[in-house]
């Protein structure tokens, strides 16, 4: 085959899955290198040939270098002398004639007769066609009246024009006749023009094609504009439109209401970015050869003439709105009014005085409809500039040419002998070396050559030249859209700001009224991407709150683009509208927190709980704010908007403080004076066990209760920040109350066990509500963190323990650890610590040993199993998704969760039954949230998971800093089905067998790479089908060339399109893009592909080239070929009968050919698969090469993720924060986080029970089961308010409250008192005298009295000092 034209890979697939790794960009720079050397290495075979044709010309030629062989070739005639004789004119106009014949008899041959025009100049030498001007008749009267013309020439001349001219008609034609707004077909389109145009340049100089093609493209933008408007498209005599492509006389198009305008502004916009593409691939393709500036292009051909168009249409709108025909001095007086709004916005006076001067306001519709405009204008122009520094962009090093110091015109220049033509005009003169197309002026003679109008120009084109971004930095487009609604700035902007402040007025007080009467206030869900998000959304909010969100996020598009200009009083009037409204609101909010105060001040315990929930509200409202102005001054950047909402922000987050205070200390009031407040749980004096022993104290019960209804009622209203901090702080206060009083406890013998069991379960419940109250691993369990208020948690812990250890501890254990003082334990201590064995152990470990165990050295030091559920528990405790977190759970120690759910995770469980996908498939319209984006809702696409392994795949493969992570889960799946049939040779799965789950996920995932090449195939395939329909041209009656030689290949010329294999060339298109794009395949599924290769070599299995890799591309390719509806998706449109034949003997044929690996591998071959692999064998050598290079490659072996086992706290959390990040902003990367979280968390308890980690209170009576494994997510809003008092009473954490298993809850005494448990040796020594043992009236056993007694004089405990 021929050499093929070396072709970088895919910028957009390379790039899909966000910013490529070192090593992908280092195989893609490498293979342009090698690409280069190929370049350069067949440029020099080629200049080899040229000297070795050159030394064949004549037997005296001896040359050895290129330099030497075209000075020949140039300055002598050896060419002249091999060439054929000029043709005779009377041969030449019949050709001719035959070939206008053919063209007037045979409508629609034009393609044919131009294709085999092009064949005569390739194959026969003849330079026909040849692009020329039109002749000047002022250049023909300027010769000699003596000069004698050849009447046939002339008439040779004529007939030549009138071909050329009516293949330009054709061309033309064919142009104008492209739809402009099918983008299905638009990459089949596009191929179809620059063919048509590239033809056109063959004819006729470029300027003249472009001035044509500026007429054609003109007409179908006017049309297409008045078509979208609904208005009357351009007229005109259509002869002269197809002739000589004029520009119809302009009919006026019927007026539009603002919102009508709006209703067609979209699908307009759409259309012309469409027009404006095509038009910019058309540069980047370089059909005009540099010879036609883009941006003029732009400005003329769309900026222009929409201009022109849309001008009458908006005005004639504007008028219809405002009611007259121009804006005078009430448009300046309402301008003022939006400039000088900033310093009056809070006064009602300015009502007054606005409404003296504006005359006209828009309603909230026609606002709507002018936004939609603006935006739609906006996006066109945004598109159009953007376009235009992507084809005028620069690549190349700012370094400008050297001028050559003489014409090229001396170098090339014929011998004197031929300086006369054949008129006998002289023409040494003009005689030129056309450097565009590398054609000699006079080597061909006329009318096969150039005639003598062709070497004039009235356009002068060789004046023209390049331009580029470097010619001229300051160059920028200019289209100032905005003029053409600027007659109705004034009113949008006194509109904006009465629609603001209206709406938020009337829902206010609408409100209010409700609020005095009920003392409640409604709210409305807030969507669920918000709250997911970065800033601290709340799930609900007022009503009010929400109707003004709902109205500024309307309105935000506009204020965006309002950056400068005559636009910029709309910003400034946005801006204070929403600093007035937002006033207006903080001093509601703060009247109602002062009705609160003075509620809670008086008697009546209802009214102050309703009042609680009414704080929760406002600091759901007053968050909202502080976090929507963040976003607001995130969106418009400049310093006027910052400083103008600084001030309320600044009110409204000192008001959020003041109310997570407020509510703080009302709960912890009411723990510490209620329900703490017990008299005989606190009667540790008694002689008589409590309950007799049978459970624990009431108070206990209850704060465990009244914790579990604060942490729903948070989480429910509040945003999620800020609910974890309020349960914090409260969970704080309340441990101190509890461990003030437990440490002051001098329980009796009878009391002794309550103590044990009161402290135990406070233990258990602190750390189910640590959980739910911590935002990270180092809060859980570090004891020694600095961040409040967890610090202070851990402190309480620590404390209680200290003081069951010391005062409810058997005697006999604490006997033996402190029977020689308090200061040799000390040294004991001191001494295991040098041998490196910790004694400080955390509090936790004792309450949960099978899942802390280890964590004093760190989450690194937890076991695998234990550090997962650590994670999976934290993550499914938090108030909202933390996407970090669930990075890290899928992450840490060698990915044991996923490799977990893939490996015990049935067929079954990994797909959803068809009842849960049918009851909760989300609303295509989104979750329905205040400021839900729609179908963009990754919230609502979430609650649809087909199955439980794409997902977490999905999610890997943007891990690319842990490449490692996707193989160890695709290998577990693959070891867990153990069938290695699919790597045999003939085998394809989706046709011999089923297509395997794991592989099903990799076809996924190689979607990118793989439907980029089957679209150029399909292209390519629709392409050649087009120009199979050929008309017979006039070869087939032409017996000689008008030289007098027989057209040798004239049968093979005529029928070449025919005869062209198009299965071939769609498998050359196929497997060279395949080549060409494997650079793009992500790191981590390279990585994949490497460690399976691994497997399969350590099971002695082999794959097709040993290389998994292709293997798995082929029966990709294959599937996908074969899949119709997938096609239909790709394409945007059902495909032919035809073409999807095509494409399924391609499939055949494309797997076969790359899983052969050499010529003994043939059998079982088709017949066509083997013809081409035998015709193209070096080239797929070298294709194949390149494949098993990159996917085969072995620093794949040594690549590894980040070492973040051993990292501090602090840069796992940053590390895994950017991860997160990175992953979100892929398409599909925070839908996929979200799918992969509720599989997590509605699931705990099935993951609880494969990583083995027994409940907090294992329930004896119960035998272990199977917990139930769920994918049905209910939709995002769904209220969740299960919360049953009865039944929260009786559960601790997880676990029921089995009183008798706090009882006799396993502690190992003996190791928990010789550890480190944080006491001094004088309190120590204060608990020491609370054991009832060491009490004056104490009763002791005779085993008792010596411990006792050596325990009272060895810590000095008979001093009258000691309380």
């Amino acid at each position: 085959m021929a050499d093929e034209v070396p072709c970088l890979p895919n910028m957009m697939a390379l790039f899909e899955n966000g910013v490529p790794s070192l090593e992908t960009l280092q195989y893609a720079i490498g293979d342009i290198d090698q690409q280069l050397t190929e370049n350069d290495r067949s440029i020099e075979k080629v200049l080899q040939e040229l000297v070795k044709a050159t030394n064949g010309l004549s037997a005296d030629n001896n040359y050895t270098n290129i330099k030497d062989a075209m000075d020949s070739l140039i300055h002598t005639p050896v060419l002249e002398e091999c060439a054929c004789l000029p043709p005779e004119p009377d041969d030449v106009n019949k050709l001719l004639k035959a070939i206008l014949h053919h063209l007037t008899s045979s409508p629609g041959s034009e393609n044919a007769i131009f294709d085999q025009l092009l064949c005569l100049a390739s194959h026969e030498g003849l330079g026909l066609p040849i692009r020329a001007p039109k002749p000047d008749l002022v250049g023909d009267s300027n010769f000699s009246l003596n000069s004698i013309s050849d009447s046939k020439e002339q008439e040779n001349d004529l007939v030549w024009e009138d071909i050329r001219s009516r293949l330009k008609r054709h061309f033309l034609e064919c142009l104008q006749s492209m739809p402009t707004t099918n983008k299905s077909e638009s990459k089949i389109i596009q191929t179809r023009r620059v063919e048509y145009l590239q033809s056109l340049c063959i004819l006729f100089p470029e300027l003249e094609v472009w001035n044509s093609y500026q007429q054609v493209r003109s007409q179908q933008l006017i049309n297409t504009v008045r078509t979208q408007l609904g208005g009357v498209q351009g007229g005109g005599d259509k002869n002269d439109s197809k002739s000589e492509m004029h520009t119809p006389s302009i009919n006026t198009p019927p007026k539009l209401s603002l919102r009508d305008l709006a209703g067609h502004m979209q699908q307009l916009v759409s259309v012309i970015q469409l027009m404006v593409k095509e038009d910019g691939d058309l540069f980047l393709t370089d059909v005009f050869n540099g010879r036609v500036d883009f941006m003029q292009c732009i400005q003329d051909l769309y900026m222009q003439t929409l201009s022109e168009e849309l001008q009458p249409v908006i005005s004639d709108t504007v008028t219809t709105v405002v009611g007259r025909d121009d804006a005078g001095c009430n448009g300046k007086k309402k301008e003022e009014v939006g400039n000088n709004f900033h310093s009056h916005v809070a006064d009602d006076r300015l009502f007054d005085t606005a409404v003296e001067s504006a005359k006209v306001e828009l309603n909230p519709e026609d606002l709507t409809a002018f936004i939609t405009i603006v935006t739609g204008l906006a996006a066109l122009d945004s598109y159009m500039r953007h376009l235009f520094d992507q084809v005028t962009r620069d690549f190349a090093p700012p370094i400008v040419p050297r001028k050559p110091k003489s014409s090229i015109k001396s170098v090339l220049k014929n011998s004197p002998r031929d300086s006369l033509d054949r008129d006998g005009k002289g023409r040494g003169g003009d005689r030129d070396y056309n450097s565009q197309k590398g054609i000699m002026s006079d080597a061909i003679p006329p009318p096969f050559g150039v005639t003598p109008c062709m070497m004039q120009s009235a356009n002068s084109n060789k004046t023209h030249i390049r331009q580029s971004v470097l010619d001229s930095p300051s160059k920028k487009l200019q289209w100032n859209w905005i003029d053409l609604l600027e007659r109705l700035v004034p009113d949008v902007t006194w509109s904006v700001t009465k629609l603001i402040l209206d709406t938020l007025q009337t829902s206010l007080h609408q409100e209010e009224e409700v609020f005095q009467k009920s003392r409640c206030t409604n709210e409305v869900p807030v969507c669920r991407d918000l709250v997911n998000g970065s800033l601290d959304y709340p799930k609900l909010i007022s009503v009010s709150l929400a109707e003004l969100v709902s109205a500024l996020e309307n309105l935000m598009p506009l204020a965006v683009l309002a950056s400068e200009g005559v636009m910029k009083a709309i910003r400034t009037a946005f801006t204070d509208a929403i600093e007035a409204n937002l006033s207006q609101i903080f001093i509601t909010l703060s009247n109602r927190l002062k009705t609160f105060e003075s509620t809670s001040a008086e008697d009546g315990d209802s009214e102050v709980y309703t009042g609680i929930t009414e704080v929760y509200k406002m600091l759901s409202a007053a968050v909202f704010c502080t976090s929507y102005l963040t976003h607001i001054k995130s969106i418009l950047t400049d310093d006027d908007t910052r400083r103008s909402l600084s001030g309320v922000h600044k009110q409204l987050t000192e008001f959020s403080n003041a109310i997570v205070d407020i509510t703080k200390n009302y709960h912890s009031g009411v723990i510490s004076s209620s329900i703490l407040h017990d008299a005989e749980s606190n009667n540790w004096a008694d002689q008589r066990a409590f309950f007799e022993d049978e459970r624990v104290s009431f108070s206990i019960q209850m704060w465990n209760l009244h914790m579990k209804g604060l942490q729903q009622e948070l989480f429910a209203s509040c945003p999620p920040r800020h609910a974890q901090r309020i349960l914090a702080l409260v969970l704080r206060d309340s441990l101190k109350v509890l461990s003030q009083r437990y440490s002051r406890a001098m329980p009796s013998y009878k009391r002794t066990k309550q103590l044990r069991s009161d402290i135990t379960a406070i233990l258990l419940t602190t750390l189910d509500f640590l959980w739910s109250s911590a935002n990270s691993v180092q809060a859980v369990l570090d004891q020694q963190v600095t961040v409040q208020p967890y610090s202070d948690i851990h402190n309480c812990c620590i404390c209680l323990l200290s003081t069951m250890a010391v005062v409810a501890s058997p005697l006999q254990d604490f006997y033996k650890v402190f029977k020689k003082g308090f200061q040799h334990k000390r040294m004991v201590l001191k001494d295991a610590e040098k041998e490196g064995v910790p004694m400080v152990i955390p509090w936790m470990v004792w309450t949960r040993m099978e899942v802390f165990f280890g964590c004093e050295k760190g989450f690194e030091g937890v076991q695998k199993r234990s550090a997962v559920f650590i994670l999976l528990k934290l993550l499914s405790s938090q108030p909202s998704p933390n996407y970090a977190m669930i990075l890290q759970a899928l992450l840490v120690r060698d990915n044991l969760l996923p490799v977990l759910l893939v490996r015990n995770a049935d067929q079954k469980m990994c797909q959803s039954s068809q009842e849960s996908l049918s009851s909760t498939s989300p609303n295509t319209s989104g979750c329905g949230g205040i400021c839900c984006p729609g179908q963009q809702c990754y919230s609502n696409q979430s609650c649809e998971i087909p199955d439980i392994i794409q997902p977490i795949v999905d999610v890997l493969i943007l891990c690319t800093d842990h490449p490692n992570a996707l193989a160890n889960v695709l290998i577990a799946m693959i070891e867990k089905d153990d069938d290695m049939s699919i790597f045999e040779p003939n085998c394809i799965p989706g046709k011999t067998v089923p297509v395997p789950p794991w592989l099903a996920c990799v076809y996924e995932l190689l979607s990118f790479y793989i439907d980029g090449a089957i679209k150029s195939s399909i292209v390519h395939l629709t392409t050649e089908e087009l120009h199979k329909e050929v008309s017979v041209g006039f070869l087939d009656s032409l017996r000689e060339l008008p030289c007098g030689c027989v057209p040798k290949k004239s049968r093979n010329m005529s029928n070449q399109t025919e005869s062209k294999d198009i299965p071939n060339a769609v498998l050359q298109t196929l497997i060279k893009r395949v080549t060409n794009d494997v650079v793009t395949i992500p790191m981590p599924l390279c990585v994949f592909f490497e460690t399976l290769r691994q497997n399969l070599c350590t099971k002695k299995i082999r794959s097709a080239h040993n290389t998994p890799g292709i293997q798995i591309i082929a029966s990709c390719l294959y599937n996908k070929l074969h899949d119709v509806e997938g096609l239909a998706e790709l394409v945007g449109h059902p495909l032919e009968a035809s073409t999807l034949a095509s494409l399924a003997t391609t499939a055949d044929y494309c797997h076969q050919i790359l899983t052969c690996e050499d010529a003994g591998g043939l059998e079982g071959k088709s017949q066509e698969a083997v013809v081409f692999i035998k015709r193209n064998s070096e080239w797929l050598e070298k294709n194949m090469n390149k494949m098993i290079g990159h996917l085969s490659n072995e620093l794949l072996d040594d690549y590894s993720a980040y070492p973040l086992e051993d990292s501090p706290y602090e840069f796992v959390s940053h590390f895994m924060t950017e991860l997160a990040e990175t992953v979100c902003q892929n398409p599909e990367g925070q839908k996929s986080l979200l799918q992969v979280y509720h599989i997590l968390k509605n699931n705990m308890d099935w993951l609880a029970y494969h990583l083995e980690i027994p409940p907090s209170i294992p329930n004896q009576q119960e035998t272990p089961t199977i917990p139930h494994f769920s994918l049905d997510v209910p939709p995002p809003l769904s209220s969740n308010n299960d919360f049953s008092p009865l039944a929260s009473f009786n559960r601790l954490g997880e676990s029921p409250f089995n009183h008798d298993a706090l009882a006799e809850f396993a502690i190992d005494w003996l190791k928990l008192l010789q550890s480190d448990i944080g006491l001094s040796e004088a309190g120590f020594r204060n608990l020491l005298l609370h054991r009832h043992e060491m009490q004056e009236d104490a009763y002791l056993e005779e085993i008792e009295k010596k411990p006792v007694r050596v325990l009272r004089s060895k810590y000095d405990l008979d001093n009258d000092d000691l309380v």
